[in-house]
């Protein structure tokens, strides 16, 4: 049997015949391994890529006979899984295996359930889009109902005659409230509903995208108690609530006031008589006023679509800097971890001390590698000497943590539990990965080592057996599971991209047209008192083109801003420095899309304006 993730990286499955050394066997089932049922991408995990890593699962007497095949001296591995009893603690089992016999350093990983990333990276993700998830869903919800305030609003206003009858006719003020609150209440409720069934009918394994994960288990779908009030519950409570507070403060009016239908028109009064432009600017800000309701819809569309163009972005911006940055920071070709120290110095390349802590990352649990060298260094342009027990980090590490020069670094060793501080001395322009450099003598003093060497640096190929190595790199291995991220990135900001810019445009549609529908008497009066086509442009427009681009602006900067505290929290399972920036001409640039989907959006309103009929009116009033 064989991992189904491999299989599913090389179209295996029950029946095929794969090679393994130099002995065939017939794959007779796919197994699943927790540790490897959602590996997420990361470029320092390299057991994650399915394409390079593979279990295959043998009978005892395989497994003997290829072990015998492979000769003596193949390293084997003993990885054991636990299950705490009662009243015991990871620790508790940890200080038992370190005291067995005199061999501590056999323990390679010790892996709690809480630092498994592989396990559990998953699951901190699945908090993390369903935590978004719900935040976008209410902003949209309430926005929503405040566009159906604004639908019923209108309404009013034209129907003001027929609800000042029902009034003097004796119908209750709440009747009114109810009847017209109904529709938008019921449609927020089937909504909800329609929503609600989609959900549960949809297994994850279908909607979340593979560029986070290399294989997604088939998983059995369950409904979450909590999506019943917040799909099916939370959108027509909202809506209601939210359209009662404002239609009661405009049905408080009198009966003969609604029977007159004497709403603000809007009109002010003349400031300064006989002077056009004075009145131009009295007509302009009068309309600023009357449309201020719309400005807050139109910047809260703003914030949720500026955020989600500047995640795209910040997507965009992390691609590139692995991309540019990793071939040029990795100035070696090949990697060797031996598995024992060893006090003899290689020949054919760099040897250094190299220990791999754990750091804390945001609820993840992140390998950050200290490595010990000798000054000068082949392959690191850092100067060790003279650090007295201090460290210089990459920047990536220094802008994840917002570390500077004598700040302390605190991270862990994943088998002792041991807790280490050091003190950053400076930091190096190493912006991918994180990166700790020691004076090797210092990191040796630190964990008790004698003057010996774990790991090997060099341009050349050495000749290690495979018993003697933990681990052998290549560049390439570190370079290829950034572009298997490449296609996959694009496509995901593109697509947020696409979002973001549809979403805003409908919104700034929505307000165009509503702000239009609504002054549709006052331009029938302007018109009869002889304003031409564009005065009633540059009057009933100015307010949505300013608010446009005042929220637009708005907008973009703060989806930057927020998308600087969102993209490392979304990032965090990678190892990776996330650098994001806004330059002045990209704010320029995206400025203008802003005004030009304001002039799309507000061309298709012209015809609207050329159309209103005074005299319609004059007979709807009557």
């Amino acid at each position: 049997m064989i991992d189904k993730c491999y299989a599913a990286a090389y179209g295996l499955s029950a029946g095929d015949t794969i090679h393994i050394a130099s002995r065939a066997f017939r794959i007779t089932g796919l197994g699943s391994v927790t540790d490897y049922d959602m590996p997420a991408r990361n470029i320092s995990d390299y057991s994650s890529n399915s394409e390079l890593f593979g279990l295959a699962f043998l009978t005892d007497e395989d497994y003997a006979a290829l072990l015998s095949e492979l000769g003596s001296e193949t390293r084997q591995d003993f990885v054991y899984s636990y299950k705490l009893a009662e009243g015991l603690t990871d620790d508790d089992l940890r200080k038992e295996l370190l005291n067995i016999g005199d061999h501590n350093d056999a323990v390679l990983t010790f892996v709690p359930r809480a630092n498994n990333a592989r396990m559990c990276r998953a699951i901190i993700d699945g908090y993390a889009y369903e935590l978004g998830g719900d935040i976008l869903g209410i902003g949209l919800v309430v926005l929503v109902s405040v566009v159906f305030y604004l639908g019923i609003k209108t309404s009013i206003e034209r129907e003001s005659a027929s609800i000042g009858a029902l009034y003097a006719m004796g119908v209750k003020k709440h009747e009114v409230i109810l009847m017209y609150l109904a529709p938008s209440t019921l449609i927020a409720l089937i909504a909800g509903c329609a929503g609600w069934t989609a959900s549960i009918w949809f297994s994850a394994a279908t909607i979340i995208s593979p560029s986070n994960y290399y294989c997604i288990p088939r998983v059995p779908v369950i409904a979450s108690p909590f999506s019943i009030p917040y799909c099916i519950l939370m959108p027509p409570v909202i809506c209601f609530l939210i359209n009662w507070v404002r239609l009661n403060k405009t049905l408080s009016m009198s009966p003969v006031s609604l029977l007159k239908g004497t709403f603000d028109t809007g009109i002010p009064r003349r400031r300064n008589p006989g002077r056009a432009h004075r009145i131009m600017f009295d007509l302009i800000c009068s309309q600023f006023i009357k449309d201020k309701g719309l400005f807050l819809i139109l910047m809260t569309g703003s914030l949720v679509a500026g955020l989600i163009y500047m995640l795209g972005t910040g997507l965009d911006q992390y691609l590139v800097n692995i991309m540019d940055r990793l071939p040029a920071e990795i100035n070696y070709e090949y990697v060797y971890d031996l598995l024992d120290d060893t006090d003899v110095p290689s020949d054919t390349g760099e040897s250094v001390y190299k220990k791999v802590f754990k750091i804390n990352n945001m609820d993840y649990v992140a390998d950050v590698p200290f490595i010990g060298l000798e000054s000068p260094s082949e392959f690191f342009p850092v100067n060790t000497e003279n650090l007295d027990g201090k460290v210089i980090i990459s920047n990536a590490l220094a802008s994840r943590y917002g570390l500077k020069e004598n700040d302390e670094l605190n991270v862990f060793d994943e088998v002792t539990g041991k807790e280490y501080a050091f003190t950053v001395a400076s930091i190096t322009d190493y912006r991918v990965m994180y990166t700790a450099y020691m004076n090797i003598d210092d990191l040796r003093e630190r964990l008790g080592k004698e003057r010996v060497y774990n790991s090997v640096y060099s341009n050349k190929a050495c000749d290690y057996k495979p018993a003697e190595l933990l681990g052998a790199y290549r560049k390439e291995d570190f370079i290829r599971p950034a572009e298997s991220l490449e296609p996959e990135s694009k496509r995901m900001s593109i697509f947020l991209y696409i979002v973001a810019t549809v979403f805003y445009m409908a919104v700034v549609a929505f307000i165009v047209r509503f702000s239009v529908s609504a002054s549709q008497r006052q331009i029938a009066i302007f018109s009869v008192l002889g304003y031409s086509y564009r005065e009633l442009k540059t009057i009933f427009l100015s307010s949505t083109a300013v608010f446009s681009a005042v929220c637009g602006a708005v907008g973009l900067i703060a989806g930057f801003h927020l998308s600087k505290l969102a993209v490392p929290y979304l990032l965090g399972t990678t190892a990776i420095g996330v650098f994001l920036y806004y330059s002045p001409a990209a704010f320029l640039r995206d400025f203008l899309v802003v005004l030009l989907i304001y002039v799309l959006s507000a061309g298709f309103t012209l015809n609207q304006i050329k159309k209103i009929n005074e005299l319609d009116y004059v007979s709807a009033n009557e």
